[in-house]
């Protein structure tokens, strides 16, 4: 039988109670009915024209998505004017539309807790704790309780200069460039963060004696107010920081229909509702390259009357450096506890199978799995850096073999984010193959993994 749409609501507000959601925000069930069938939803992070035809194409009867559609009153529904257009389509083909927005934010396991764990950070706290937290009366049965509220602040596993933990930031969100305020060898080892535009929190990020601030929508004037009170901040726009969500609920609806044997079939939208592009340095003497957050790569040719570039584009000199037609690379990732302190090792061969180079990395804290995860990511960045066109990974690690494969589900929340990483990166590829291997033909991947732990452990006073 198909599943109530109120069933797969609760399930969601068992995720992110609506009480978690900020006074002016406008959450729920905003087109449609509770007691109505669904066999199919669709989650975004944000409805688009694209995405409603998506939605339509697709057959579903249910969208879930992070942003509301409806920010306030509709007081017609012109069909000139953008958002009703949208509600209009939706009513036309019986779709229904459900945004959890701000009580996402603040849900323990949701957008902010997802950013911090790709980025390394340990021993995480609530940067703005949820009211219920602060003394005021909340339903006791919150077993969320100390886990809820905007922001998180951790510690990196190992301190770093501002320059590199930007570009961490930078590759972890699979972007093209980030905005920087700071001086780029200052040290960071606390890191604030919250996803989509946080610069009103500002003053909790700097209660949490936090190095840098990592959000979206930064402002000019906002900067310089952050660099002034002694915070560095790293704007990685607002669509990258919370575009994270859409995979890991459907991880969870998914999950969640699995486990009470429900048929519902969940599919994240492949549109890519960011609406800005990055008009980046010139590639070579006549070819300039442009590309959004998430999208392949793009090439905009020069004018035909060789002009120059538009102002505030950089020429640049085309980079030289050796590429490879196809690689084996050796992954394997280790957690000492599972949660524990965890690392990643990866072994790079060439097309005649030599060594060509090794990769280790310190996590902090994490499940094995999600050490493994990390690994395969690592592995790809590696190849990409390097040139590579083809790539075969061989990881000890079945269950990641079968969950890239699509024999397994991935249905843990923390995972869901990480293959999304990783088939993004993939797909910069021409090929990517990965299969499993026994361990003992693993073993330098998985001595590097243990080296990193280890040579981090030695460095701790």
């Amino acid at each position: 039988m198909p599943v109530i749409c109120k069933t797969v609501i609760d399930w969601l507000e068992e995720w992110a109670p609506p009480s978690l959601s900020e006074d002016w925000d406008h959450i729920g069930l905003q087109v449609g009915s509770t007691d109505t069938e669904i066999e199919k939803v669709l989650v975004t992070l944000e409805v688009t024209p694209e995405v409603a035809a998506e939605a339509v194409r697709e057959r579903v009867q249910l969208i879930v998505s992070h942003h509301p559609l409806i920010h306030g009153p509709l007081v017609s529904l012109n069909y000139k004017d953008y958002i009703a257009s949208l509600v209009v389509r939706l009513i036309e083909n019986r779709i229904h539309f459900y945004a959890a927005h701000t009580n996402m934010d603040a849900a323990a396991g949701g957008i902010n807790d997802i950013l911090a764990e790709r980025l390394g950070l340990a021993d995480l706290v609530v940067m703005r704790p949820a009211a219920q937290e602060n003394g005021e009366p909340y339903d006791l049965q919150n077993r969320f309780v100390g886990k809820t509220g905007l922001g998180r602040v951790g510690r990196l596993p190992e301190p770093r200069p501002l320059r590199t933990f930007a570009e961490q930031v930078r590759q972890t969100l699979g972007l093209p460039a980030v905005r920087v305020a700071g001086d780029p060898e200052r040290i960071i080892s606390r890191v604030a963060l919250c996803g989509g535009g946080g610069m009103s929190l500002l003053q909790w990020a700097l209660r949490a004696d936090a190095d840098v601030y990592v959000t979206g929508d930064v402002r000019h004037h906002d900067a310089q107010n952050a660099l002034g009170q002694g915070i560095a901040v790293i704007d990685a726009g607002h669509h990258a920081t919370e575009r994270v969500i859409a995979p890991a609920m459907a991880g969870y609806l998914a999950g969640k229909a699995a486990a009470a044997e429900e048929l519902l079939e969940v599919v994240v939208s492949q549109v890519n509702t960011d609406p800005f592009f990055l008009l980046t340095p010139v590639i070579s003497a006549d070819r300039r390259e442009i590309s959004r957050a998430g999208d392949p790569v793009r090439i905009m040719e020069q004018a035909p009357d060789g002009g120059h570039p538009a102002p505030g584009v950089l020429e640049a000199a085309p980079v030289s450096r050796q590429a490879h037609e196809k690689l084996l690379i050796y992954i394997d990732g280790a957690s000492r506890g599972n949660p524990g302190d965890a690392g990643t090792g990866v072994q790079i061969l060439d097309e005649k199978q030599q060594p060509l180079a090794e990769k280790k990395e310190y996590l902090g804290h994490v499940t094995n799995n999600v050490a493994e995860y990390r690994a395969l990511i690592l592995a790809l960045q590696e190849a990409l850096d390097i040139g590579a066109v083809k790539v075969e990974i061989k990881t000890d690690s079945e269950l990641l073999a079968r969950q890239w494969n699509g024999q397994y589900r991935v249905q843990n929340p923390g995972l869901v984010p990480l293959m999304e990483q990783a088939r993004r990166l993939a797909g910069q590829l021409q090929s990517c193959k990965v299969s499993h291997i026994p361990r003992t033909q693993n073993k330098r991947a998985d001595v590097l993994a243990n080296l990193a732990i280890d040579e981090h452990n030695k460095r701790k006073p």
